[in-house]
């Protein structure tokens, strides 16, 4: 529990040994409560000698001490990349704790299950329990992509675990132009064949190790790059790579599945 007046940021990390990992998405909480808010039809207001429509708003009354405490939910961003990389798991069960109760969990748990995963959720959705031995699809259905960003996070374990992987155009929230060339440059210097379709084919020996240099530090590309580079055959490198906490929960996954990944901090 977290006391509401404080700025607090922290991440719990809960793991069994070895291959695969028991996971606590990172918490994290940034100030900016509000004490009573409610959804309501806006009022009728005159403009022009014209009514605007009644549209929904959230009203916010404070000016009261914040007080009491409330649990705090993983990262959104940082789950369903925790979520995709799950099926970096040839063997055993991967469980993931503290995921938020959200629509788009529910929906990368559908993809999951569509791949040939087995995926269950405890404790009123807040752990799920993924088994990913039989993945056997490396298509992820364009019906469930359609509906968010994050099916995107696929690309990188499916062609690293299966030798290939095709992403439609994903979907979700509509916040102007999110090229995906980074994520098709760093596959391809990986040696595998890639295509604009969201298409990406390894070689038949698998992927090999790299040294990548982002033109931007791509949180996405970041993360589709690490999960691909902890398959591939010797050491790959990431230069101009993201550095957001949901970066260190993702790479907390890859470490305690077997996989040695460091952060290599240049000195000035």
């Amino acid at each position: 529990m977290t006391v509401l007046h404080s700025i607090f940021t922290s991440v719990e990390l809960v793991y069994n040994v070895g291959f695969p990992a028991d996971v606590s998405v990172g918490q994290e909480l940034v100030g900016g409560f509000v004490l009573q808010a409610q959804k309501v039809k806006s009022r009728a207001v005159a403009s022009q000698g014209e009514r605007t429509p009644m549209e929904p708003r959230i009203v916010i009354e404070g000016g009261k001490s914040l007080q009491g405490t409330i649990p705090i939910s993983g990262s959104k961003n940082a789950a369903l990349a925790v979520l995709a990389g799950t099926v970096l798991a040839s063997d055993g069960i991967t469980v993931v704790r503290n995921l938020p109760r959200i629509h788009d969990i529910e929906v990368m748990a559908c993809i999951l299950r569509e791949l040939g995963c087995t995926v269950t959720f405890e404790d009123d959705g807040k752990t799920a329990r993924i088994d990913a031995s039989q993945l056997d699809s490396w298509q992820v259905p364009d019906s469930l992509a359609s509906k968010m960003r994050a099916s995107l996070h696929l690309l990188g374990p499916l062609v690293a675990r299966l030798g290939r992987a095709q992403i439609p155009q994903p979907g979700g929230c509509s916040i102007g132009a999110r090229p995906i060339d980074l994520h098709l440059k760093g596959l391809t210097a990986m040696s595998a064949d890639v295509d604009t379709s969201i298409f990406a084919e390894a070689p038949a020996d698998g992927l090999r190790g790299a040294q990548i240099f982002l033109d931007k530090p791509s949180v996405g590309a970041t993360m589709n790059l690490m999960m691909a580079a902890a398959l591939a055959h010797g050491e790959t490198v990431i230069e101009n790579a993201a550095q957001e906490p949901d970066i260190e929960d993702l790479a907390n996954l890859i470490n305690a599945m077997g996989v040695i990944l460091k952060a290599r901090v240049p000195v000035c």
